[in-house]
Formats: C-alpha cells, sequence, structure tokens
C-alpha cells in the first residue's frame, strides 16, 4: 500500500510534468550553442510542447531535442549540419518552417514524424540538399510552401503525401531539379503557384490531381519543358495565368479541361508552334496577351473561346500570318490589339467578331494589303480606330461594316502604300465636322483629312437629288438591273471601299445590265457628272 504522503509527492510530481508539458517557453528559445541543445532535457524536463518561436544557430546536432513534440510558434534552422536527426519526435509547428543556408544537409530523415506546419514552410539556399525524404508524414501547410535556389535538388518526392496548401506554393531556381512527381497529392493551391527558372524541369507530371488555383499560376522560365502535361486535371485560375519563356515548350497539351481563366499571358516563348491544348477554353474574363512567340504559326486551340472580356492583344509574333483559330470569338470587351507581327499577311480568323469594346488597334503589320477578315465587327462601342505602321497597306477594305456612329476617334496614319480610305463607313463619320481624326502620311489620296473626304465625293448618296433622267430597277436585284438615261453617258460601279469595279458605256434609253459577276454585297453606280446610286446585290 502507497502511503499517503508518498501519493501526495507522486501527484505533485505528475502535476509538474504535465504542466511543463503543455506550457513551457511560452516566450520562445533561441538556442545559438551546442550546450544550450545537450543540456535541454536538464534545463526544460517534460517540456515537449514549445509555446513559442525557436530559433537554432550555430551547433552541430540536435539530438538533445528529442523531446519535442510540438511547437506553437515557427522553427527557424539557419545552421550547418548533416541531419535534422533530435527533431524525430516532431509532429507539429503552429507557424512558419525555415531551412535556409545549410550547405551540408542533403535530406530531412530527421522530421519523419512532422505532419503539420500551420505558417510558412521555406526550403531555400541548401546547396547540397538533394530530396526533402523525410517528410512523407507531412500532410497540411496552412502559408506557403517556398522552394527556392536549392542547386543540387533532383526531386521532391518526400512530400508526396501533402494534400493541402493554405497560401502559395513556389519552386524557384532550382538547377537541377527534374521532376515535381511528389505533388501527386496536391488537389488545390489557395493562392498563387509559380514554377519559374529551374532548367532541368522535364514535365509538370505531379500535378495530376490540380483542379484549381485560386490567385495565380505562373510557369515561367524551365528550359527543358516541352508541354504542361501534369496540368490535365486544372479546370480555372483565380487571376493571372502566366506561360512565359520556356524556351522549348512547343505546345500547351496538358490543359484540355481548362475552361475559363481570367488573364491569360503566353509570351516569349520560341518554340511554340501552336496553342493546342487549350480547346476546352471557352471565356476569358479579361485578358488574353499573346507577346513575343517569335515561332508560333497558328491560333489552334483557342477555336472554342467565344468571349474575351478585358483585352486582346497579340503582338511581335512573327511567324503567324493570320487569325485562323478564333473562329468563335464573337466579342471583345476592351482593346483589340494587332500589333508588330511582321509576318502576318491577313486578318482572317475572326468572322464572328462583331464587338470590340474599346480600341480596335491594328499597327506594325508590315506584309497586310487590307483589313479583309475584320468585316463582321460592326461596332466599336463609342471607342478609336486606328490603323498605322502597316507598311504594304494599300486599303481599309475590311472594316466597311463598323457603324460610324460608334467611332469615337479615328487615327490612320503612317501606312507608305495606302491611298484608299474613302470607304463608306470612314466617310460618313469625317463628314461630320464635330468628328476626330488623325490621318497623316499615307499615299496620296489618303494624306490627311480633307483628301480623303474630297475622294468620298465618290460614293455620296444623296438620294433626293439623283437626277431625274436617271431610273434604275429592281433594287435590290439578284443577276441584272434596268437602267434608263435621258443620254449616253459612262457609268462607274464602286464597292464599298471606294474600289472601282467596272467601267460601264450607258445608251440612251433603257439598258440592261448583267451583275451576275458581283458577289452579293452593296454598291455604288456613279454616272458621269451625276450623283452615285445605291445597289444592293443579293
Amino acid at each position: 500500500m502507497i502511503k499517503k504522503g508518498m501519493l501526495s509527492f507522486l501527484i505533485a510530481i505528475l502535476t509538474i510534468t504535465i504542466g511543463s508539458a503543455q506550457n513551457c517557453l511560452p516566450s520562445g528559445i533561441t538556442i545559438t550553442s551546442q550546450s544550450q541543445i545537450d543540456n535541454f532535457s536538464i534545463n526544460y524536463p517534460g517540456c515537449t510542447n514549445i509555446g513559442g518561436n525557436v530559433s537554432i544557430e550555430n551547433v552541430s546536432n540536435l539530438s538533445g531535442l528529442s523531446q519535442i513534440k510540438s511547437i506553437s510558434g515557427n522553427l527557424t534552422l539557419k545552421l550547418l549540419i548533416k541531419d535534422l536527426n533530435g527533431l524525430h519526435n516532431l509532429v507539429s509547428i503552429g507557424g512558419d518552417l525555415t531551412i535556409s543556408g545549410n550547405f551540408l544537409i542533403n535530406n530531412f530523415t530527421g522530421l519523419s514524424s512532422l505532419s503539420t506546419i500551420g505558417g510558412n514552410f521555406v526550403i531555400e539556399n541548401n546547396n547540397i540538399l538533394q530530396n526533402v525524404d523525410g517528410l512523407e508524414k507531412l500532410t497540411s501547410i496552412g502559408g506557403n510552401l517556398l522552394i527556392n535556389s536549392n542547386y543540387e535538388l533532383a526531386n521532391i518526392n518526400g512530400i508526396k503525401n501533402l494534400k493541402d496548401i493554405g497560401k502559395d506554393l513556389v519552386i524557384y531556381a532550382n538547377n537541377k531539379l527534374e521532376t515535381i512527381s511528389g505533388l501527386i497529392s496536391v488537389t488545390n493551391i489557395n493562392n498563387d503557384l509559380v514554377i519559374h527558372g529551374n532548367p532541368l524541369l522535364l514535365s509538370l507530371d505531379g500535378l495530376n490531381n490540380l483542379k484549381s488555383v485560386t490567385r495565380d499560376l505562373k510557369i515561367k522560365t524551365n528550359d527543358k519543358l516541352n508541354n504542361l502535361q501534369g496540368l490535365n486535371g486544372l479546370l480555372s485560375t483565380g487571376r493571372f495565368f502566366e506561360i512565359e519563356t520556356n524556351k522549348n515548350l512547343s505546345n500547351l497539351i496538358g490543359l484540355e479541361k481548362l475552361n475559363n481563366v481570367y488573364r491569360l499571358f503566353i509570351s516569349s516563348n520560341e518554340s511554340l508552334a501552336d496553342l493546342k491544348g487549350l480547346e476546352n477554353l471557352k471565356i476569358v474574363k479579361e485578358n488574353l496577351h499573346l507577346f513575343a512567340n517569335y515561332n508560333l504559326l497558328s491560333l489552334n486551340g483557342l477555336e472554342n473561346v467565344s468571349s474575351v472580356d478585358g483585352m486582346l492583344q497579340i503582338q511581335s509574333c512573327n511567324s503567324l500570318k493570320n487569325l485562323t483559330g478564333l473562329g468563335s470569338l464573337t466579342k471583345v470587351g476592351n482593346a483589340f490589339e494587332i500589333y508588330n507581327n511582321i509576318g502576318m499577311i491577313s486578318l482572317d480568323g475572326v468572322k464572328n467578331l462583331n464587338s470590340v469594346g474599346n480600341t480596335l488597334y491594328i499597327s506594325g503589320c508590315r506584309s497586310i494589303q487590307n483589313l479583309t477578315g475584320l468585316e463582321s465587327i460592326k461596332n466599336l462601342n463609342n471607342t478609336s480606330l486606328t490603323v498605322s505602321y502597316c507598311d504594304n497597306l494599300k486599303s481599309l477594305k475590311g472594316i466597311e461594316n463598323v457603324d460610324p456612329k460608334t467611332i469615337s476617334y479615328i487615327t490612320i496614319e503612317l501606312n507608305p502604300l495606302l491611298t484608299i480610305c474613302a470607304i463608306e463607313n470612314i466617310c460618313n463619320y469625317l463628314r461630320d465636322v464635330e468628328t476626330s481624326a488623325a490621318i497623316r502620311s499615307n499615299n496620296s489620296d489618303c494624306n490627311n483629312r480633307d483628301e480623303v473626304v474630297s475622294k468620298c465625293g465618290v460614293l455620296s448618296i444623296e438620294e433626293n437629288h439623283i437626277s431625274s433622267l436617271i431610273s434604275f430597277y429592281p433594287n435590290p436585284t439578284s443577276g441584272k438591273i434596268n437602267i434608263n438615261v435621258q443620254s449616253e453617258c459612262k457609268m462607274y460601279i464602286y464597292n464599298t471601299v471606294g474600289e472601282q469595279i467596272k467601267e460601264l458605256k450607258i445608251k440612251t434609253g433603257l439598258n440592261e445590265v448583267n451583275v451576275d459577276f458581283l458577289p452579293s454585297g452593296v454598291y455604288f453606280f456613279k454616272p458621269e457628272k451625276e450623283n452615285a446610286f445605291k445597289i444592293i446585290k443579293n
């Protein structure tokens, strides 16, 4: 039988031990010498849960810390040791875990019990770290996971059971990293995902179960990456999706399930030939930028995009010949900018685009001769039209269906071969003296506003002032038109962009004119010394 006094003594000892285990070091501890490690169990008996931050520097081993099971604050390890043995009973860290600047460690086998980190997990500048083995029990990180500048790191397979990342996942400048397959259990990134500057990374396999990125997704400067296989489960990104400067990236295969993005930036991927992989993308909620992809041959992959709610910008894609691939696009909510694509020969490919919400801007496309391909655009929503620096442009044909009432400002400049500016809608816009326009440094008939307005006389329609000496019917016509004149004259047929299609010799009396040769559309018949009249060919 235990005597009453002895029992009281044991209870007191147990109470002290439990109290110590629950409440030790509430203000944390900074360890800067090996003696503090070696004497930890003596100085802090029963201390398994440290209430504050722990910082450890300038020690040779961590063996004396084996009693620690949890740290409520941060754990910062800035030291030169070969392993983390001594922390093998540590299960949870409430704050950040930082392992930085350790030039001797090559794995994390000493963290074999660690399951949760409440804050950030930072692994950076560990020069001979080869893998993160030892973290197999880690399932949750409340903050960021940052794996940066570990020059010998080849894989991250040790975090294969990690499921939850509370904020950012950043994998940056790991010069020998070939695979990220250790991310296989991650399904969502609750902030940014950044994979940047890993020159030997071969694929994104490991992200196969990732379904969403709440904010930004950035794939940048990964030189060996050939496609985006591994993102096959990704459905959406919350803000920016940047694919930039991946010099061997040839397509976007791997993004087949992506159906909407907020902003999509695809730039400076020198081997990118097409956009295959984006076939399921339907809506870009803000901007779509294609910039300096010098070997991009087509926009195939974007064929199901129906709306870009912000800006659509295609710039300096020098091998791109046309806009084929944008056939489903009906609306651009902000600016539609096509510029400095020196190999582009036509704007064909946007046959269903009817509305541009801000600016229609065509500039620096040296090889296009006209603007055909833009015929479906009718509404600029009271914004500007710019056509400039197109060295071989001869005609504005292609924009004749834009309602001049939806244009707020016109800039037509520095197109040295441009002679046909007097198309019907431009003429109607310029005839209003209240409208604003900058027209300069083009070819004859298109050098300034007065020249264009003068040339617009060809297309002038004053239906109440058509001479009583001329009559015509039927209108519309499907094949023939009867023209009755009082005296012989010449008559010219123009299209809506002011190009003369044909010269007719009209005899006195009734003339039957066959117009089967004309495609369906609107035409102007202009007798000598008389106002033109409009004919619609069905």
